[in-house]
């Protein structure tokens, strides 16, 4: 009776002692946000109630890494390969043609390299945990049932996430061939394929065709004569708009200077306007090719007087593909100095979101038009400009060489088999697949001791610091829980944190073997702790908000308002749609395909697919004609770039709605009620591709759940209305009627839990020069690292998850370039430098050191 009174007393003792602890953080973060303890060296003391393992599972690793999308599957796998009794990869092994996945030594005298000399190892141990049910976070690669894989066109599966990359992107395709991956063209505005293929905005429907003749804009009457004169002439607005903004930092194609010793490798020749071309523009011919293989000297055209930005643009690119990286290097880096110096009516260029700037030099007419035929929706987007105007710098937009975004190339041959977007034939998921794989056979192999198997649907819900270190490195202790898949079951992390320590008290409270301490340790075994020296969080703004925020990390006011307002969250959506024929192909009188001139080509339009993009003002925003049954085997000598036959009788398949911004508030408002089923009732039986750990596709795949492995079954009111506009869009109302209706109809919307964004933007004010380098580690004296897309330089895109790992890996931890990088070309973003890799130096390291990427004002985090 004693015992049980005492046992009892300590219970409601610990109990309070939580319940304070627990009232208590709020004050304590509060005291945070107003105390001197904002210093990143100072960050404030831990709050976060106590977290007893002696009734939990624990683990304890040298690294931990949370998200097992791209990013946190590059890092873990690059964690797991360190080795420092290895040997460090040679030059002729890097810039190989079949690159290997190797181990390798940490640089001499690095943060690793000190930590193993500590433990007396020569590995690290690294685990890697998933909130969701799957490997891949925003790539989801899924076969369509009813299309043959094995005589269909491209695009054999659908991607309901990131889907394509460009050639220039080379941490990207270094990284998936080095995997044993393959890749492919994806057609994207590439005029010569898509010249047929239809833009429907107000009303008015039209085929592609060449831009110099779209009259698409003719629709929009208020536009200014300014703007009709750069439209009419084939040129684009926003490049317009973009030089202007640069007219006074960068030089233009007739100015003296000598940037990058243009001089020397191109001639210039001003063409003024005309009549049947009413706006001036500049005709650069390159004095050499692109590459090796061009036949005939590069000849490029842009508009007015070439006012900094496209000029600097059109050398950039020239020095990329002719592999001139010391020219390169020079004119990024011209490029970034000028968006420090670029003002724009008196305002900073950070300052300035892409709506803005729009509004600034253009008439409302033609930001509504640019808003309508771009097929996104950008308005309302509080982006900063430097977002928008670097990934058109960066990128090679255009692949076929006839036009990039307004300026005009000559040249279609190799350039766009060099250049031209691509798309991984076994599924743009299968990159983090693969990584992962890569990490699990280390563990087979019991290098590592990961346990991979059970890395998925484990939530982070908090994190604190112990007591305890290995010499100067701090040790971190992790509570994870595993979700439990449901509707019903799955629970918020502040929830699950509550269900946590209410079952430790009764646990504690209760008599051992009673049926009071059972429940409780049943519960319990939901948990486990991980401790680990280093952390890294591989996850965007709204997961890092739905772990516990009352910690010594999150509760110092700098770093809340770095992760939460130094971004802006993109909603974004992804819809296919499969019918049982393509009726969009069929004669018809409505049918916008019949009778189009075809040019490349005897056979007549209907007998070869449309393939690439056809955009909207609809809801549906942008379709892309995605997958087809063949009817006989692709000919080179019969069919014309990229068309093929195609059987009419069998299904085919649209990206039916890729949307973003209001265009996805719209959809979601039809997500939910009775599930689409018209004439399959398969569509949850079907195939997806799960790695190992996921366990068997019936176990992951709740399509009404959006952590589940697949994407998400579409409602019946989603399926109709989605029909509904590909049938307008398509001009074929009167045959509504008589046209089949989908028999699938899957989505997933990036804006839910955990994700909170298809993508993300810097917000106006935040320059990604002074913020990549503190995000990456937000607290000097922590190892707690951030990288993703979220936060990186190319935010949107594969390459900039990437980069942020290898930036982080390198940076932070010492590690050199993956084995599988040739270095030349690519750039890790803001924080590093452009490097140039040479026999003499097969590892050069990118990082600037920290008095470089802050000066001359660098600032502690939390000040």
């Amino acid at each position: 009776m004693s015992k049980k009174k005492n046992k009892n007393t300590e219970s409601n003792s610990r109990r309070d002692f939580l319940k304070n602890a627990a009232l208590g953080a709020g004050a304590a973060v509060g005291m945070g946000a107003t105390s001197a303890a904002c210093s990143v060296t100072k960050p404030i003391l831990d709050v976060l109630p106590e977290l007893d393992s002696s009734l939990v599972e624990s683990e304890n690793f040298d690294a931990v890494v949370v998200g097992a999308g791209v990013s946190g599957a590059y890092a873990a796998l690059r964690l797991a390969l360190v080795d420092s009794s290895a040997t460090p990869v040679s030059y002729s092994e890097r810039s190989g043609s079949t690159p290997k996945v190797k181990a390798q030594p940490p640089r001499a005298s690095s943060p690793i390299a000190n930590f193993l000399q500590l433990k007396g190892k020569t590995k690290l141990d690294v685990k890697l945990f998933e909130y969701s049910g799957r490997v891949g976070g925003r790539l989801l690669s899924t076969p369509i049932e009813g299309v043959d894989a094995e005589d269909s066109g491209p695009l054999r599966f659908a991607e309901f996430g990131g889907f394509r990359f460009d050639r220039q992107m080379k941490i990207v395709w270094e990284t998936a061939e080095a995997l044993g991956l393959s890749d492919e063209p994806f057609y994207y505005q590439e005029l010569n394929i898509e010249e047929n293929n239809i833009v429907n905005v107000r009303g008015d429907l039209y085929t592609n065709g060449n831009p110099k003749s779209s009259e698409a804009w003719k629709s929009y009457p208020n536009i200014s004569q300014t703007e009709k004169n750069i439209l009419n002439a084939g040129f684009d607005l926003g490049n317009y708009i973009t030089d202007l903004a640069f007219s006074d930092t960068l030089p233009s194609a007739n100015s003296n200077t000598n940037l990058a010793n243009y001089r020397n490798v191109a001639s210039i020749v001003e063409i003024p306007a005309s009549a049947s071309r009413p706006y001036p523009s500049v005709r650069i011919t390159f004095k050499s090719n692109f590459n090796q293989n061009e036949k005939s000297p590069t000849v490029v055209t842009i508009s007015g007087n070439a006012n900094g930005w496209s000029f600097s643009y059109v050398l950039y690119h020239f020095a990329f593909n002719s592999g001139d990286w010391d020219r390169v290097k020079q004119i990024a880096d011209q490029y970034e100095q000028a968006k420090k110096k670029t003002k724009i009516t008196g305002r900073p260029f950070f300052d300035w979101s892409w709506w803005a700037l729009k509004r600034n030099y253009l008439t409302q007419e033609a930001v509504a038009f640019l808003e309508d035929d771009s097929g996104y929706n950008e308005e309302g987007n509080a982006g900063t400009v430097e977002t928008n105007i670097d990934e058109n710098y960066y990128f090679s937009v255009k692949s076929d060489g006839t036009d990039l975004g307004g300026l005009t190339y000559n040249n279609t041959s190799s350039y766009s088999e060099q250049t031209a977007w691509r798309h991984i034939k076994e599924g743009y998921s299968a990159i983090p697949q693969q990584l992962f794989n890569q990490f699990r056979k280390l563990d087979e192999k019991g290098i590592n001791k990961n346990s991979s198997v059970d890395v998925v649907k484990k939530q982070l819900i908090a994190f604190t610091k112990t007591d305890s270190a290995t010499g100067d490195f701090p040790q971190y202790q992790c509570l994870f829980y595993a979700r439990q898949q449901g509707p019903k079951l799955s629970i918020s992390g502040a929830a699950a944190l509550n269900m946590y320590q209410e079952n430790l008290i009764k646990a504690n409270a209760s008599q051992p073997g009673s049926k009071e301490r059972d429940e409780s340790m049943a519960v319990l075994k939901q948990f486990k702790l991980v401790t680990c020296n280093f952390l890294v969080l591989a996850l965007p703004r709204r997961s890092l908000e739905l772990i516990n925020q009352n910690n010594f990390f999150f509760g110092s006011q700098g770093v809340q308002s770095l992760l939460r307002n130094s971004v802006h969250d993109i909603l974004a959506m992804r819809m296919f749609v499969a019918y049982p024929k393509p009726w969009w192909l069929e004669n018809s009188p409505n049918n916008p395909y019949n009778n189009l001139p075809d040019k490349n080509n005897p056979l007549k339009q209907s007998e070869f697919y449309p393939v690439g993009r056809t955009r909207t003002d609809l809801g549906l925003r942008q379709l892309y004609y995605w997958c087809y049954n063949r009817a006989v085997p692709p000919s080179s000598t019969l069919i014309p770039k990229g068309g093929n036959y195609v059987d009419m009788e069998k299904p085919a398949v649209m990206l039916a709605s890729y949307t973003s911004g209001d265009a996805t508030r719209y959809w979601r408002a039809l997500q939910d009620g009775q599930p689409y089923d018209h004439l399959s009732g398969s569509q949850t039986q079907q195939a997806h591709l799960f790695n190992k750990a996921s366990g068997k596709p019936t176990e992951n795949l709740n399509i009404r759940n959006p952590q589940a492995g697949g994407p998400r079954h579409g409602s019946l009111t989603m399926g109709v209305e989605a029909h509904k506009q590909i049938v307008m869009l398509h001009d074929r109302m009167a045959d509504y009627d008589s046209l089949p209706l989908p028999y699938y109809v899957h989505f997933e919307d990036w804006s839910k839990d955990p994700w909170g964004a298809g993508w993300h933007s810097w917000r106006s004010g935040f320059a990604k020069s002074e913020q990549i380098p503190r995000i990456r580690k937000p607290l000097d004296n922590e190892n707690v690292f951030i990288i993703g897309e979220c936060y990186s330089n190319v935010q949107g895109w594969v390459q900039g998850a990437l980069n942020a790992a290898e930036a982080m890996l390198q940076c932070n931890f010492g590690l050199p370039w993956a084995s599988w990088l040739s270095v030349n070309g690519i750039w890790l973003g803001q924080g590093t430098d452009w490097v140039s890799a040479s026999t003499q130096d097969p590892d050069p390291n990118p990082c600037l050191n920290e008095d470089e990427q802050f000066a001359p004002d660098k600032k502690p985090v939390d000040e």
